[in-house]
């Protein structure tokens, strides 16, 4: 593997990073905000008191949202996670090949030294035929 190749997988990761980063950063955003819905909701049922068993049941839509919303949250990073989990294994599993790959082309280019050096005069190198 080059040094340009790992740099593109190295990018490839921290831009994959940078976006769950993002996309957790929003989700938190929005939490927050359907937090403060959900307050205003408690608080205008306290002062009104009107109406009462439909704004229960608006809440308990909004509670559910809020727990779809966290399980989905959930899935998402988890299958993050396992991506992540993926490109790490991938990544290292490419440096292992690599360095493979590296020992076996030492030992075939000792191999060639070798019998260069035979053919040269039995393992003189640089003698003259």
């Amino acid at each position: 593997m080059t040094d340009e190749e790992r740099q593109q997988q190295m990018d490839f990761i921290l831009e994959n990073q940078a976006r769950f980063a993002a996309r957790l950063e929003h989700e938190e955003e929005e939490r927050q905000r359907l937090e403060q819905l959900h307050g205003r909701m408690e608080q205008f049922m306290l002062d009104t008191q009107v109406r009462t068993s439909f704004r229960l049941d608006r809440i308990e839509g909004i509670a559910k949202l809020f727990v779809r919303a966290g399980l989905r949250g959930r899935r998402q990073m988890r299958e993050q996670d396992a991506r992540i989990a993926a490109l790490v294994g991938s990544q290292l599993h490419l440096e292992e090949m690599t360095r493979r790959n590296s020992e076996n082309i030492d030992r075939l280019a000792e191999i060639v030294g070798q019998l260069a050096n035979r053919q040269n005069g039995n393992g003189q190198p640089g003698s003259a035929q």
